[in-house]
Formats: C-alpha cells, sequence, structure tokens
C-alpha cells in the first residue's frame, strides 16, 4: 500500500508512469529518484520553479511567480525525494500550460 503525498496521488506514480509508458517492469524507487534528480533542475529553470533543499529531508517546491496564489492546487509546497520534485514540477507546468491555453 503507498501512501498519498501532499497533491493526494500515492506515493510511486513517477514510477507506475514511466513504467507504462516505456512497457518495462516497475522501476525501483532508486531508479525513480535518480532520473528525477536528473531531470528536475532544469525544468524547475525552465518554468521558474524554486526548488529549496530543507535541513533533515525533503524539499520545498514553490510555483512559479506568474502563477497566482488562487491557482496554486498545493497547499502544502514539502515534498520526499527527487521523485516527489519532479512530480510537483510536471504538476506546476502543467498548471501554467493550462493558465495560458485559457
Amino acid at each position: 500500500m503507498s501512501v498519498p503525498d501532499g497533491d493526494g496521488r500515492p506515493t510511486g506514480f513517477l514510477r507506475r508512469s514511466l513504467a507504462a509508458l516505456h512497457g518495462a517492469a516497475l522501476m525501483s524507487s532508486a531508479v525513480a529518484d535518480e532520473f528525477a534528480y536528473q531531470r528536475a533542475p532544469a525544468l524547475a529553470r525552465r518554468y521558474g520553479i524554486k526548488v529549496e533543499p530543507l535541513g533533515g529531508g525533503g524539499f520545498n517546491v514553490w510555483p512559479p511567480a506568474e502563477l497566482p496564489l488562487a491557482a496554486d492546487a498545493f497547499v502544502c509546497h514539502r515534498v520526499e525525494g527527487w521523485e516527489g520534485v519532479l512530480e510537483r514540477i510536471v504538476a506546476y507546468a502543467g498548471m501554467l500550460e493550462k493558465r495560458a491555453e485559457s
């Protein structure tokens, strides 16, 4: 059983999504975390998202400045691990794209 993260989706969402996309076996947590670590910083810069490491583990992922506070779907900005960081960045990028379309 997986525990929901801050946005209500079960942790491991990225691992399951990547496995489904590539038709591979479920990606291990360490592999998913490395994948996220390699991609998250560049995506954060691209979308203007701030990733703040926290003492004692975890990260705060802050929305880009052009996303109004009312459009931020997350009450808690803390996530655990790079996998959580990447999932949050993807969510914020999606919110930005929806705003651009409207």
